[in-house]
């Protein structure tokens, strides 16, 4: 997923000001290297690693200002251009990226409403107080013949019992 990568998942929360503290996250696959979608100076922000450094696409649109309930969001690079969408609508787009795609490290692992740092395999500082769901992360950097070939999981359409790997950091 080095060169091109999309990621859609689902959100809800009663009150979305709850998520308004710096850096907390919807979903990351970030250890000195990958992307995140996040809380960034109260701003719904997508960041790619890049050379060292993280490249931020960061909206104009609040965490607070988003009404209770669900919400969508879509994050996606395209091997030039990183794109922030948020219920179908594009609310950030980065500058051209000059070098390089997406950097991981590897420890990199994917978290769904936390984060862990300093290559621990537990979840640190704040997490996510709501429901997360319907997760497509899609690799769109592979052509086979003439189509994408797409790795894909989608939640099911009912209720699925997920057992987390950590114990909770109370």
């Amino acid at each position: 997923y080095t060169d091109k990568i999309s990621i859609h998942l689902t959100a809800y929360m009663v009150n979305w000001a709850d998520f308004t503290t710096n850096d907390m996250r919807l979903i990351s696959c970030t250890q000195s290297g990958g992307w995140i979608i996040y809380s960034r100076f109260e701003m719904i922000t997508f960041a790619i690693r890049n050379n060292g450094s993280y490249k931020y696409v960061t909206s104009t649109v609040t965490w607070d200002s988003l009404s209770s309930g669900w919400h969508d969001f879509d994050a996606i690079f395209d091997g030039t251009n990183a794109k922030l969408y948020l219920d179908n609508s594009l609310i950030a787009t980065s500058s051209d990226f000059t070098s390089g795609g997406i950097n991981y490290h590897s420890t990199n692992g994917i978290f769904v409403g936390a984060e862990s740092v300093n290559s621990q395999t537990t979840p640190t500082g704040n997490r996510f107080n709501g429901y997360i769901g319907n997760i497509s992360i899609q690799n769109n950097d592979v052509v086979l013949g003439s189509t994408w070939a797409i790795n894909t999981y989608t939640c099911a359409k009912s209720d699925v019992t997920l057992h987390a790997r950590w114990i909770a950091n109370n």
